[in-house]
């Protein structure tokens, strides 16, 4: 596959981020009210920043990973072999096997053939990685191993911006809903931009089009680097 397509997540693995969030939501009323009577302040706006400032910076702490998660994507991202069984591919996704069998059928996973049967080669497991879980969750999983694994044009960065309350209370819904943080729905809108003028950037910015390939030019892009 050329491009990457933006997936549903897996609310399995990322079920239990919905009640932290809403205890983090409880538990930041509590500590804004004590705050307000400690400071002796009555400006309904400054209480209401601090929970809304609390809230965000608790939904994406919550996403810290369960080890079966961590050790699912270091399998993916740092195993050593060119491709796993069908079995072990549905697993390690936390497909079940009816899934697997639809997505097999359906084309959206692609299988190798060699004398011992079919195997699902590890680009296309990385792929489906991609879809399932956001890249900073992959990089966290990954550790320090991310810099040998994930390309430069592939690992996050922070990025500061300003924008409306209502664009923020959007994104902080698609969240909630899809079980992910923030910097991952927003990923996911932007790769829906990115594989729509996908030639037009492709042209102006060096390494886009390698980046928006990947992991198919795994190879390629690790070695450019």
């Amino acid at each position: 596959m050329t491009l990457r397509k933006a997936g549903s997540f897996c609310e399995n693995d990322l079920s239990y981020i919905a009640a932290l969030s809403q205890l983090a939501q409880a538990f930041a009323e509590q500590f804004a009210g004590a705050l307000a009577r400690l400071l002796h302040r009555d400006d309904p706006l400054t209480i209401d920043l601090i929970v809304y400032r609390f809230i965000s910076i608790s939904r994406e702490a919550d996403t810290m990973l369960e080890s079966d998660i961590i050790d699912r994507i270091r399998h993916i991202f740092l195993h050593p072999r060119p491709h796993v069984s069908i079995s072990q591919a549905t697993g390690l996704l936390g497909w079940t096997r009816r899934q697997m069998l639809d997505a097999i059928d359906a084309g959206d996973v692609e299988l190798i053939t060699t004398p011992l049967g079919k195997w699902c080669p590890r680009p296309e497991m990385m792929s489906k990685a991609l879809e399932i879980w956001p890249v900073d969750v992959i990089e966290e999983a990954l550790g320090a191993d991310a810099d040998r694994v994930l390309p430069q044009a592939i690992r996050t960065k922070e990025l500061r911006v300003r924008l409306p309350r209502h664009h923020v209370d959007m994104l902080e819904y698609r969240a909630e809903q899809r079980k992910t943080t923030v910097s991952g729905v927003l990923a996911r809108e932007l790769d829906g931009i990115a594989s729509a003028h996908a030639e037009e950037l492709s042209a102006v910015l060096p390494g886009f089009a390698a980046a928006m390939a990947w992991p198919d030019a795994t190879t390629t892009m690790v070695e450019a680097r």
